[in-house]
């Protein structure tokens, strides 16, 4: 399935997917266009291309009847468990991985030629790899920064000029660092403001609802790393929620020193066991009460 005849690499929009993506069309789809996608807009995407030959990275597809019949999939969400059994031949899964790990792993299985250019990569693969399954998370928000800051397609651009150099990512983006520095700071001191806790058979768990933040997933290892909370809970404004269905939702991002997938899937969510998310229409009040209500009744 993988020959390389792929007419689109569809990927997340995030720090692994944009990897993910650069490395699935250097490797598996050279000729192919990289479209970024959220959550939001990937059931418009599958409808889009089921007739095209399309490699998907970083995008869990629940539903079989969506899954394009040309498409091959490379993920690491729980969610695609279901689409990896019916379709094994045209998926390739691992939970304990993220999906930049994923290709980078495939193209070492495929081209054990390209071992030494595939070598290079590796501190870029692994610094994204156990940021995004927070494992070891802080050398990530560095790149996480560049990427919100540059956007997917110019960040996506520097990989390609770097071949995923971090050491060389970093020299070009220099002055972004510098104002993304300032930046944190800024909205760290905001965030810590507009904190709200409680005790919990889980430990303590945080509620932020500080108006729009960039920098969520370096503000909760802050907090985390102080063991100041064993839970971070962020609740994003309308600067950051999407129009669903004609009504505003609120998108939730939960991290936590201990399991916060319970907590995601609660709210109709998921994601990983340290670092998950969910989006719903219910209102402040109410998502704070699930919350509540889920760390009472956990026992970890």
């Amino acid at each position: 399935m993988l020959n390389r005849d792929f007419t689109y690499v569809l990927t997340h929009d995030d720090l692994d997917g944009v990897t993910a993506g650069y490395l699935a069309q250097k490797y598996f789809a050279p000729k192919a266009e990289v479209i970024f996608s959220s959550y939001e807009k990937l059931p418009e995407y599958l409808k889009q291309f089921q007739k095209e030959r399309i490699l998907i990275t970083d995008l869990s597809v629940q539903n079989p009847e969506d899954f394009p019949p040309h498409a091959f999939l490379i993920d690491h969400h729980r969610s695609t468990q279901r689409i990896a059994k019916l379709f094994p031949d045209r998926t390739f899964f691992r939970e304990d991985m993220s999906a930049t790990k994923l290709v980078h792993e495939l193209a070492k299985n495929i081209y054990p030629e390209r071992k030494e250019e595939l070598k290079e990569e590796q501190e870029f693969v692994d610094i994204v790899s156990k940021r995004d399954l927070w494992i070891k998370p802080k050398p990530g928000f560095l790149f996480v920064g560049i990427l919100d800051y540059l956007g997917q397609k110019e960040f996506f651009e520097l990989l390609k000029k770097t071949g995923l150099d971090a050491k060389k990512i970093r020299e070009h983006a220099k002055e972004t660092i510098d104002l993304l520095h300032l930046k944190y700071e800024f909205e760290l001191t905001r965030a810590l403001e507009h904190a709200e806790s409680f005790v919990s058979p889980v430990g303590i768990v945080t509620i932020i609802d500080a108006g729009e933040l960039n920098f969520v997933s370096d503000i909760a290892h802050e907090i985390l790393s102080s063991k100041k909370a064993h839970v971070v809970v962020f609740l994003l404004p309308p600067a950051l929620q999407y129009q669903a269905g004609g009504d505003w939702a609120t998108r939730i991002s939960l991290r936590g020193t201990v399991p916060v997938l319970p907590f995601a899937e609660a709210l109709g969510g998921g994601g990983h066991p340290y670092a998950a998310g969910a989006v719903t229409k219910l209102k402040k009040e109410d998502i704070v009460q699930i919350i509540q209500e889920t760390a009472e009744r956990l026992h970890i």
